[in-house]
């Protein structure tokens, strides 16, 4: 057998009984138990998401060629009697204000007017130049919605730089009025350009979806006890936006159950296909870690520490002026949310003058306990079990009076695990501290670890241990799928 690792908290809990092949030792009740897994906290794990107004800028100026509207006809919408080209005459700038990405284009406008009046029955006709500069506001307003798109409502004004005074056959030409519709509908289309390109350098689902196989692969932590790390999202959050002069920035909450499994390798969570679980919107958001170990001891194994057992008489034989009785033999198996330990006895006890040979079966019952200030595990409140104290009251009511039975189980069945749960804590703090992949790296420390209490399956004992602390992630980077 091999040394006990951390994997087996709970392998010495039980230091009475020994183990030998025998007919007459079963357990005494049904195998059935209704077994609940016991619920896994979630952890969570905050991913820092910044709009940078440099990069949008560069963006943004790439995308934008410099000639963004070019009428050459006269004749058309609607015979408006105006030739116009609008360019950029310097790149765009975008920084944030408020609570918004605001752009700054910089236009020219050079356009010919063709001007026809009638002045005292003569008509005059004239093609008039025209140069102005203007600047477009664009003010985007940032979201993310329940369908993880980050998108912006944009609007746009306009700002007329210059006005010159031009008058036609005395009249003056109304420059705003004139140009209006050519130049809202450039600015229109500048605002749905930002709507469309601001996005793309955001794209949170098929950022995550690319993050998802490398935050979702299980570990290995340690060889030796075929030990392994695994994270699977079940919830996603977003923050509110936060503005500096050159960022927005938010962060994306992911909701995860992260557990170390022993002795197997977990299977890695598949990767959404086509949809994420709705990004539900949080006020707040802080990391938290909340572990979730759950080593597990088969029965089998237990028996086999009764064996050493056996060498010590304290353990083995009881024995006062009124009765001596040895325990041959013992078996363990589940009972609801505990164990029960059936144990063989041989021996004498006193029947008032008489002396009777005593043999036969008796079954005590047990549930485990953690005192998190001693850092001990013990089987505590064992009695007898209904079906034995019914026999013992019939045929041998003085081993009900037997308190030693019962004490010296409660003085052995203690177990100081402190050494397991500083391994267990080592364990964990290098589960979380690792890069996952080649864009993730997590970094986190341990700052509790709270055993609950153990529950019972058919085979074994199993003792959920939560592990508290603080965990962080980097992504490096957070690239363009």
């Amino acid at each position: 057998m091999k040394k006990l690792t951390s994997t087996l908290f709970l392998a010495t809990l039980v230091l009475l009984v020994t183990h030998c092949n025998t007919t007459e030792l079963k357990p005494s009740r049904s195998r059935e138990l209704n077994y609940v897994e016991p619920e896994k906290p979630l952890s969570t794990i905050a991913i820092p998401i910044t709009v940078n107004a440099a990069d949008l800028n560069t963006a943004l100026n790439q995308q934008l060629g410099v000639e963004l509207y070019n009428d050459v006809s006269f004749e058309d919408n609607n015979m408006d009697n105006l030739k116009a080209r609008v360019t950029r005459r310097g790149n765009l700038q975008v920084s944030v204000v408020g609570e918004a990405i605001q752009i700054i284009a910089p236009l020219k406008l050079d356009a010919t007017y063709k001007v026809q009046r009638t002045v005292l029955g003569k008509t005059i006709q004239k093609e008039q130049p025209i140069s102005l500069n203007i600047t477009a506001t664009i003010q985007s307003i940032p979201t993310v919605g329940t369908d993880w798109r980050f998108t912006t409502k944009s609007t746009a004004r306009i700002v007329w730089d210059d006005l010159p005074v031009i008058q036609v056959a005395g009249f003056k030409l109304d420059l705003p009025q004139i140009f209006a519709s050519a130049i809202q509908n450039q600015t229109n289309q500048l605002a749905a350009m930002a709507d469309a390109e601001i996005p793309k350098n955001v794209q949170l689902r098929e950022q995550i979806l690319k993050l998802y196989p490398q935050l979702t692969t299980p570990i290995l932590i340690d060889a030796t006890t075929n030990s392994w790390f695994i994270t699977r999202p079940k919830a996603f959050y977003v923050t509110p936006f936060k503005q500096t002069a050159n960022t927005i920035s938010f962060t994306v909450g992911i909701g995860a159950i992260m557990e170390i499994a022993f002795g197997f390798k977990p299977e890695a969570e598949k990767t959404p296909v086509f949809f994420l679980p709705p990004m539900r919107q949080v006020s707040t958001l802080t990391p938290k870690l909340e572990l979730m170990l759950n080593p597990e001891v088969p029965f089998s194994f237990i028996e086999q520490q009764f064996q050493e057992l056996r060498k010590d008489p304290k353990f083995s034989r009881f024995a006062s002026d009124d009765y001596q009785f040895d325990i041959l033999d013992a078996i363990i198996f589940p009972v609801e949310n505990g164990i029960s330990i059936g144990v063989k006895i041989d021996g004498w006890a006193k029947y008032g003058k008489k002396v009777k040979k005593i043999k036969g079966l008796v079954y005590v019952e047990g549930r485990p306990n953690y005192n998190e200030e001693t850092q001990k595990l013990t089987i505590t409140n064992i009695d007898y079990s209904v079906k034995t104290k019914d026999v013992l009251v019939k045929s041998a009511s003085w081993l009900l009076k037997v308190t030693a039975l019962r004490s010296r189980m409660e003085e052995a069945l203690q177990f100081s695990i402190a050494k397991e749960l500083a391994v267990a804590q080592k364990e964990a703090n290098k589960a979380i501290n690792r890069k996952l992949g080649n864009n993730i790296t997590l970094m986190g420390s341990v700052t509790r670890i709270v055993p609950q209490p153990a529950v019972t399956t058919l085979s074994s004992l199993r003792m959920p241990v939560y592990v508290e602390g603080s965990i962080s992630v980097a992504v490096n980077p957070l690239a363009k799928p």
